[in-house]
């Protein structure tokens, strides 16, 4: 039996589950769109976006010490995590609903 989920209507971003694997489909990242086998999953984890205080605290008082006036927000972007066979893998989420993420990934943590 498949899931079907759908995080992102245009461009289409979807995620469908089967028993043994996942499968994403992402039409603004093609290269995001593979299908992962459950049993090669290690630490998957979710990511939501924040902005890092520490980072951007850093750019903006060097931005200041310089006098170039550089001011950089830097955030943390959405995004599920894990390592597949041993390789890591970033799959972002850029502009998908992040309840919908949110209920997708208690799925496939579990798994």
């Amino acid at each position: 039996m498949e899931k079907h989920y759908s995080l992102r209507k245009n461009p289409p971003f979807e995620i469908f589950i089967k028993k043994n694997e996942f499968k994403v489909v992402d039409s603004l990242n093609t290269e995001q769109s593979k299908t992962y086998y459950f049993n090669h999953i290690e630490k998957l984890s979710l990511r939501k976006e924040k902005i890092n205080w520490i980072s951007t605290f850093l750019f903006f008082t060097l931005g200041i010490l310089s006098e170039l006036g550089f001011g950089i927000l830097d955030k943390n972007k959405n995004e599920i995590r894990f390592f597949h066979d041993d390789i890591p893998v970033r799959i972002f989420l850029k502009g998908c609903d992040m309840n919908i993420a949110e209920s997708v990934f208690e799925i496939l943590k579990p798994k």
